[in-house]
This record gives structure tokens, C-alpha cells and sequence, in this order.
């Protein structure tokens, strides 16, 4: 016996489809449209998860500035007793060098020159008040008298070391001397 064939013209459209399926068809589209709704509701909730915290984030990180620039800003204020002494002598001392008279014990200096003697260094100390250096004469006689003219000029000098060039066919004697430099007020 032969199995009896359904023959349908009839156009095809999706009452017809529906119509046609079986319960399975019908809890697979419940099962999917309640899968589709889950996650919509899923998705929007991590979406609004998501900006709450970006939200939380941004203000977190402008409390995070706000606390480091007044960090910054109290730093700054902020300074010790010590801090502040020391501020203040190193301004003073720079205050105290520039208010030196340089030029006038340059020119007392240049007083006690002397042709047979050439100055090669010098080296102020303005916190001890020494003013250290360097020259060259052509004997022993200008040197003694160099030292003496600033003794006249300084009121205290004194001879450090001196040594004669053997290799110079001159024989010039270098020596070093010290001067105290008393500034008048």
C-alpha cells in the first residue's frame, strides 16, 4: 500500500507555516524569544552598569587631582623653621658678596704692583675675608718688596710659599701670598 501525498497549491505565507508546525517548533521559538528577552535585559544592564562606572571613575580621578594639586599647594607653603633660616643666610650671603667692594680692592691690588712683578692668579675668600694668590718676580728683592707694599696697602699680608723656575734661563721666583681684606663699613 502506498503512503497517501499531500498536495497543497496553496501559496505559502507564515500563518500557513505556523499553522503547519508542531509543538516542538513552538517551545523552540518560546524557548528562543525568552533566550532574546534575557539577553536584552542582560545587555542593558550591563550598559548601565558600565556608565555608572565610567561616571564613578571620572570622579574618582578629579578627587585624585584635587587632592594632589592641594598636596602641591601645601608642600609649597609648607616650610620649615630650618628651611627658612637657611634661606635666609644664603640670601644674605649672596646679598653680602654683590655688596662687596671688588673694584676698590682690584685697584689697591693694582697699587702694589710693580713692573718686575706679574700677578698670574688670585683668589678671593669673601668669608674669611683672604684674598689669595699667585705672581711671578724677577728676584727675590721684588718679591720681599711686593709683600711689603701689601702690607702697607692691606695692613696684613703674608708670604705662603715661593719656589725659582731652575728651567726658566730667567730664574723668575713664583710665590704664593695671602692678604686679609678688611672691608670698611
Amino acid at each position: 500500500m502506498m503512503a497517501p501525498i499531500q498536495i497543497d497549491f496553496a501559496p505559502s505565507s507564515w500563518q500557513r507555516s505556523a499553522h503547519r508546525s508542531g509543538a516542538w517548533a513552538w517551545i523552540a521559538a518560546a524557548i528562543g524569544l525568552v533566550a532574546l528577552v534575557s539577553a536584552g535585559l542582560t545587555w542593558r544592564d550591563i550598559e548601565q552598569r558600565d556608565s555608572a562606572l565610567a561616571a564613578e571613575i571620572g570622579a574618582l580621578q578629579a578627587l585624585k587631582g584635587e587632592r594632589a594639586a592641594a598636596a602641591v599647594a601645601r608642600s609649597a607653603i609648607t616650610a620649615t623653621t630650618a628651611q627658612l633660616e637657611t634661606m635666609r643666610s644664603a640670601g644674605n650671603s649672596v646679598v653680602a658678596e654683590l655688596n662687596r667692594p671688588w673694584a676698590q680692592m682690584l685697584d689697591t691690588l693694582e697699587q702694589a704692583g710693580a713692573r718686575p712683578v706679574a700677578l698670574l692668579e688670585l683668589e678671593p675668600d669673601p668669608k674669611s675675608q683672604r684674598i689669595k694668590g699667585v705672581a711671578e718676580a724677577r728676584n727675590s728683592g721684588a718679591m720681599v718688596d711686593y709683600i711689603a707694599r701689601l702690607r702697607q696697602l692691606f695692613g696684613a699680608a703674608r708670604l705662603t710659599r715661593h719656589e725659582t723656575n731652575a728651567a726658566d734661563p730667567a730664574q723668575p721666583i713664583r710665590f704664593e701670598f695671602e692678604v686679609t681684606w678688611q672691608v670698611q663699613p
